[in-house]
């Protein structure tokens, strides 16, 4: 029994993980523009981890924000965020 409790309490962490990882890759442009003005602001970007480590290499025009062609470039496979 107690190994029962032990693997099955395991598997429900291990599924936890899996879906916090999951929530946070991929993600769409429309999902983190929450405002709808065809930017990413450093705000919205931050719904995001892996958006939000990457901002300042992928606003190659300096503005500040992420246009559609800018998010285009997001390297999913990143781990250095």
């Amino acid at each position: 029994m107690k190994t029962v409790l032990t693997v099955a309490t395991t598997l429900a962490i291990l599924a936890g993980t899996a879906d916090a990882q999951a929530g946070d890759d991929p993600v769409s442009f429309s999902e983190l523009d929450v405002n709808g003005d065809l930017l990413i602001s450093p705000d919205e970007a931050r719904a995001n981890a892996k958006v939000a480590g990457q901002f300042m290499k992928l606003d190659s025009n300096g503005d500040g924000f992420l246009d559609a062609e800018e998010f285009s470039a997001l390297d999913h496979n990143d781990e250095n965020y």
